[in-house]
């Protein structure tokens, strides 16, 4: 005798199916960490889950494994929602935000047996990769598309990239220190550059700053260029002139590194 409320398991990738079965060309639209608006439909998004599914599969993933994912809510990371997770696999979503010592701990208590990073969080992984526990990589593997990104003719950028397979855990830090991020608090615009307007520049640029215990940027360091140098200039000029919480060790203010991004866009 059939159930009275449903004759088929609840499985996330049911959901997805559905929305690319009958919901096929209805739009997704989300924005890159490169700024571009990225435009594609539910059909188009459930393939590329597929294909996320069975290169896992081929890696050797399996039901219960923990796959990290160190990167910023774009819709790629949309498609890891439902390709990793329709394996049986678990989504181990990561905060950037967090300090190295925490993501350390983390990734390796997890026993994440794959990293996903994306261009903007790569950075990240580079400077805590040697204190993570390796026994297998996946170097190299990305999800390549084409774009469909607006205002772009050029291809997009490679798609979240495996890196490293961490797999067990370490000692965990201390209990007794807590430690918290520095923080945004006084944030001016920085001023558009009126030659990069005429021009029609636009971009975004990664600074990486230093702040002071007393919340001041101390020294701003170009991450990643905008690709117009006018920008980038515009940008590290403006936050010299930022304010920000600054991280804390319990009670003990200290100096701590932190991401800021800079969007220059016109209209």
């Amino acid at each position: 005798m059939q159930g009275l409320i449903m004759d088929m398991p609840l499985m996330i990738s049911a959901a997805i199916r559905h929305a690319a079965t009958f919901h096929g060309r209805t739009e997704v639209v989300a924005r890159t960490i490169e700024g571009d608006i990225h435009r594609y439909d539910y059909a188009t998004a459930h393939a590329r889950m597929q294909q996320l599914a069975n290169a896992l599969l081929r890696l050797g993933i399996r039901s219960g494994d923990r796959v990290g994912s160190l990167a910023w809510n774009t819709h790629r990371h949309f498609e890891m929602f439902y390709g990793v997770s329709g394996t049986g696999a678990v989504l181990h979503t990561i905060n950037p935000r967090l300090f190295a010592d925490q993501l350390v701990y983390i990734i390796n208590h997890a026993e994440d047996r794959l990293l996903f990073v994306d261009a903007a969080t790569l950075p990240v992984l580079e400077a805590i990769a040697p204190r993570l526990v390796v026994t297998e990589s996946a170097e190299g593997m990305t999800l390549s598309e084409t774009s469909n990104s607006e205002g772009s003719s050029a291809a997009a950028p490679a798609a979240l990239t495996a890196v490293i397979a961490p797999s067990r855990p370490t000692a965990s830090p201390p209990a007794a220190v807590v430690l918290v991020p520095a923080a945004y608090l006084q944030t001016p615009e920085p001023a558009y550059p009126a030659s990069a307007r005429e021009e029609g520049e636009e971009g975004v640029v990664f600074l990486r700053v230093r702040i002071s215990r007393g919340g001041l940027p101390e020294e701003i360091v170009l991450e990643r260029s905008s690709g117009h140098g006018v920008l980038d200039r515009a940008a590290i000029a403006g936050v010299k002139r930022w304010s920000f919480t600054p991280a804390r060790r319990g009670d003990e203010a200290i100096e701590a590194w932190m991401q800021v991004p800079i969007r220059f866009r016109l209209g």
